[in-house]
């Protein structure tokens, strides 16, 4: 019993090993012996965190004397280093999808300069409606998380691009109240003339492969990109957080 579940993993590492004598070296297998089998470095920490929490309940009954998990250690997950886009890998995904000879790549290209310059969630720019956009006040209303409606300044770099784009491309695109039409979209459901979530993803990885950048593609990354861009130009993190919500 006082091997338990932790004397079942020291049995696979060490099979010399016999509870409740579950030394040093032998406690220090058990991980070891897991991550071998291909668990990951967090749910081998929830593992040991309930065998930890079955020998604590033992102990408290007073049916074993001894804690042989006590010092028995798991390597915390690696954090991921967050993915930004550098200026120049911006520009060259943008440049490539202005390159691609398709309407549908058109609204794309779009949808990109937006991402990027203005640091929009998915959902925010895929709900987006035309009438939300105030093209003289540079402004954009957009519903972002828990549902609140949020107003979101349009930079001058974003302004003339979603000029042309509602003067000149989005009279040629089906009938939509949305901002953004797929000239591909669904005729019924949810999506009825705009993008879905999956296909904006689907397309920025695209973009992103196709001009050869490195790394995952992905909507959140430009969202990094343009927090990153405006720290490093010298605005107050505050100011970035209300942009951000």
């Amino acid at each position: 019993r006082t091997g338990g579940p932790l004397g079942a993993g020291v049995g696979r590492a060490l099979p010399e090993a016999v509870p409740p004598e579950v030394e040093r070296r032998q406690r220090r297998a058990f991980p070891r012996a897991e991550a071998a089998r291909g668990f990951l470095p967090t749910p081998r920490a929830t593992e040991v965190f309930s065998i930890r929490s079955l020998h604590r309940w033992l102990i408290d009954e007073e049916l074993v004397v001894t804690d042989p998990t006590e010092k028995v250690t798991v390597p915390c997950a690696n954090r991921q280093r967050t993915l930004i886009y550098s200026d120049t890998e911006a520009d060259a995904i943008c440049a490539w999808a202005v390159c691609q000879d398709s309407p549908r790549w058109q609204v794309v290209a779009v949808v990109l300069a937006t991402f990027r310059y203005s640091g929009l969630r998915l959902n925010e720019l895929t709900t987006c409606r035309l009438d939300d956009l105030d093209l003289d006040t540079k402004r954009l209303s957009v519903v972002g998380k828990g549902d609140k409606r949020r107003v979101v300044p349009v930079p001058p770099a974003l302004a003339p691009i979603l000029d042309q784009y509602v003067e000149k491309l989005r009279p040629a695109l089906r009938p939509s109240p949305y901002l953004f039409v797929n000239p591909l979209g669904h005729h019924q459901g949810a999506y009825v003339g705009r993008f879905g979530p999956l296909p904006v993803e689907a397309l920025v990885r695209e973009a992103g492969a196709g001009a050869g950048v490195a790394g995952r593609h992905f909507p959140h990354r430009w969202r990094h990109s343009y927090a990153t861009a405006l720290l490093r130009r010298g605005v107050d993190i505050h100011k970035v957080q209300r942009l951000l919500n």
